[in-house]
């Protein structure tokens, strides 16, 4: 009988040290709001004079009347002579790009037809009734530097004279008709034409500021950069600037830039940001291209999920065993990152294995080769150390600590890669209603901090590239 009492108490007490009875360390209390770095995003607007010279060509085509730019008749020059001044297009508009101005070439005759009558008197006056038609050559010259104003306007800034390639006079009856002098009056008068067609024309093809308004306005809510792996991205912009013309090959180059702070996150999608009235456009003072200083978010939760697909991993100390089975994650007071692990401890016999939670903290640092966050000074918790020491010693042994410091890590590789990939996929081409198509690239993506939060940690990524906006078929629409 005793014996057996004996045998009770002695499994009593194996089966009691069979759970180990940790705690998970206090978290956080509160979490200091990221503050992230500015970042800049310098857009060239690239028009070719192609598509500068079709918006101008169109422009004029839509304003033909019967083939006719201009039409006047009866013009009274004196002594029974008339004049009729007919302009029109004397072939396609040409268009070049150099010297930070867009140069066009209007070419187009002005036709000139003169009726008089001479008369003679005799028994009865007798007249007869006269014709003579001549043709001049103008060539229109426009010398567009344009600008966007701080309101958004696109200004032309048009300079225009011409060549008078054909000058002609004519002797008819008592008078001379000076055609150089009747052609430029009716070249002069289309001038105010051409002015008005340009200006207008072009702030209609090109609504910047309805672009900027409705992109400042989206700017406020996340945007979904993968939703396969809760990937968002949200921007708090803080100005718009804009730069003069510049001019490369048969290009002309408009700068548009933003600067304001970014951040990415991973997990549920963030609030929308309250709406702003947009301001007036600054100079433009970044380089070309962009730099984002982007705070990635990745929430202990969604972390956890993808770390608790691998298979348990094992490791044996001299005929001991720990196997883990699962990993959680959570802030400590003392703004450390601790991970839970739920072990099992064999010491050889099924009788007196250990299962439960060990918990380790360690500050979270970048490991640049292997993409991932990793702890050099991790550790068990002071309670889990006192534990292990009375129901399993071996397992604070350093080789032991060190195989789990090993497997100790959050990968970021694919993420950082997939964000990459993502991103490079968002920017690759974004086509722009009625104006063109935004082309960019992803070149580098740089972790520079890891921060523990107290349901997250963040990870403060730069991000640098390139991209450009490309005006194209603006004249079809």
């Amino acid at each position: 009988m005793k014996q057996r009492s004996a045998f009770v108490a002695l499994l009593l007490i194996g089966l009691s040290g069979c759970q180990l009875n940790t705690t998970v360390p206090a978290p956080l209390t509160g979490s200091s709001p990221i503050e992230a770095k500015t970042s800049t995003i310098s857009l060239p607007i690239v028009i070719t004079s192609d598509e500068i010279r079709s918006i101008l060509q169109r422009s004029i085509d839509e304003r033909l009347i019967d083939g006719n730019l201009y039409k006047e008749s009866g013009q009274d020059l004196g002594y029974d002579t008339h004049l009729q001044t007919i302009v029109r297009p004397n072939g396609p508009v040409s268009a070049s790009a150099s010297n930070g101005s867009i140069k066009l070439r209007i070419p187009i005759v002005a036709d000139l037809y003169v009726n008089w009558k001479t008369c003679k008197k005799m028994l009865v006056r007798i007249c007869a009734a006269h014709h003579e038609d001549a043709q001049g050559a103008v060539t229109v010259l426009v010398d567009m530097k344009p600008e966007i104003t701080a309101d958004y306007t696109v200004n032309p800034n048009v300079n225009l004279s011409y060549n008078l390639d054909k000058p002609v006079s004519l002797k008819v009856g008592p008078i001379t008709v000076n055609l150089v002098s009747e052609t430029r009056k009716a070249i002069e008068k289309q001038l105010n034409y051409f002015q008005n067609a340009i200006n207008t024309e072009y702030a209609a093809k090109l609504p910047l500021r309805e672009a900027a308004e409705k992109a400042w306005a989206a700017a406020a809510n996340p945007i979904p950069i993968s939703q396969e792996n809760n990937l968002w991205l949200t921007s708090s912009l803080e100005e718009l600037n804009s730069a003069p013309l510049t001019t490369e090959g048969e290009k002309a180059i408009l700068k548009l830039g933003l600067s304001g702070k970014f951040t990415a996150l991973v997990g549920d999608p963030p609030a929308p940001l309250p709406p702003a009235p947009l301001p007036n456009l600054k100079p433009i003072t970044a380089p070309p291209g962009f730099v984002l200083n982007v705070p990635l978010t990745l929430q202990f939760a969604e972390l956890e999920k993808h770390a608790n697909m691998a298979p348990p991993f094992s490791y044996n100390y001299k005929g001991n065993v720990i196997t883990v089975k699962k990993m959680t994650l959570s802030s400590t007071h003392d703004g450390k990152l601790s991970l839970g692990l739920q072990v099992n401890l064999s010491t050889g016999g099924k009788w007196f294995d250990k299962s439960g939670w060990i918990y380790l903290t360690g500050t979270p640092t970048y490991d640049q080769t292997g993409k991932r966050v990793v702890f050099q000074d991790l550790g068990y918790t002071a309670q889990t150390e006192s534990v292990l020491l009375n129901q399993a010693a071996w397992a604070v042994e350093p080789l032991v600590v060190t195989a789990l410091k090993d497997r100790a890590y959050i990968e970021l590789a694919d993420h950082l890669l997939n964000a990459q990939a993502k991103v490079n996929a968002f920017v690759n081409s974004i086509p722009i209603q009625s104006v063109g198509t935004i082309a960019g690239h992803l070149e580098s993506l740089a972790v520079e901090n890891i921060i523990v939060q107290q349901e997250s940690i963040v990870v403060v990524a730069n991000a640098q590239g390139s991209m450009a906006m490309t005006v194209e078929g603006v004249a079809r629409n």
